[in-house]
């Protein structure tokens, strides 16, 4: 059904992250940056600033490739309250400053602060700066992060892309049949359907995508990056593919695919 295919798409995908693959420092570190490195993504696991350190915390992303390109940089499953700022600064050795925006921390529940370049930005290095001086545990935790460049689709989802939940809950039931429901987490998780992936777009960046979600790496969702709610709606974590690669409308120049993502707790 040709409805199901828009122009002028703002959906990301993004699984080249910089700072995998990348030297990392950081101005404070209670728990080292390099724990960065580590996708569980549990806070026990992550960089975390000294007590007491919750303004002008900075970590540096520097790629061994210079003139690298970036598209989105992102904090997930992080301590960050609302009213903290995340800073990214793109800058060209020795210390000349090519890009810088700021955006707010999480939304209440969400644990996520994303930042979306309003392009493609080529650059050597990237400082991000973490000020939240309102933090009640008085330090700063990340246990995951993402920057670098995306996969910006030719054309969006299609209508029946759907968003929830996974919700692990402990039940007991007693002998009169009463429920003792004990809530563990909930994982948040997205169905993906596309109808309009490119032919072009197959062989390359779907591709690099598949190659590196087989390997269990985190990806970056943003179902519509010019939301105002980029921080609610986006899904870091693992993609399991669920359909091939299809030919939705025979010979024209679109593919199908779909593929499940799942929150990385």
């Amino acid at each position: 059904m040709p409805a199901t295919i828009f122009q002028n798409s703002t959906t990301l995908l993004a699984w080249n992250n910089y700072v995998l693959t990348s030297p990392l420092s950081t101005t404070s570190a209670s728990l080292p940056v390099t724990n960065l490195t580590d996708e569980r993504g549990a806070p026990s696991l992550g960089w975390q600033s000294a007590s007491g350190v919750t303004q002008d915390v900075i970590v540096s992303v520097v790629p061994a490739i210079t003139r690298s390109t970036w598209r989105v940089v992102g904090a997930f499953r992080t301590n960050l309250t609302p009213s903290a700022r995340m800073t990214v600064r793109l800058m060209n050795q020795p210390n000349l400053l090519v890009f810088m925006a700021s955006t707010d921390g999480p939304e209440p529940g969400f644990g996520q602060s994303i930042l979306v370049l309003p392009n493609d930005i080529v650059a050597d290095f990237c400082s991000i700066e973490f000020d939240d001086p309102a933090n009640p545990q008085l330090f700063i935790n990340v246990p995951l992060m993402y920057a670098g460049p995306a996969w910006i689709t030719a054309s969006p989802p299609a209508w029946d892309t759907t968003f929830g939940g996974n919700a692990t809950v402990n039940e007991a039931v007693s002998r009169g049949g009463q429920e003792y429901p004990v809530f563990l987490y909930e994982q948040r998780r997205g169905e993906l359907s596309f109808n309009g992936i490119r032919a072009g777009e197959v062989f390359g960046p779907l591709a690099e995508l598949s190659a590196t979600a087989r390997r269990g790496n985190n990806i970056l969702f943003i179902p519509d990056t010019s939301s105002a709610t980029v921080n609610i709606e986006a899904i870091y974590g693992r993609v399991t593919a669920t359909a091939d690669v299809g030919f939705p409308y025979a010979a024209a120049d679109r593919r199908s695919w779909r593929a499940r993502i799942t929150e990385r707790l």
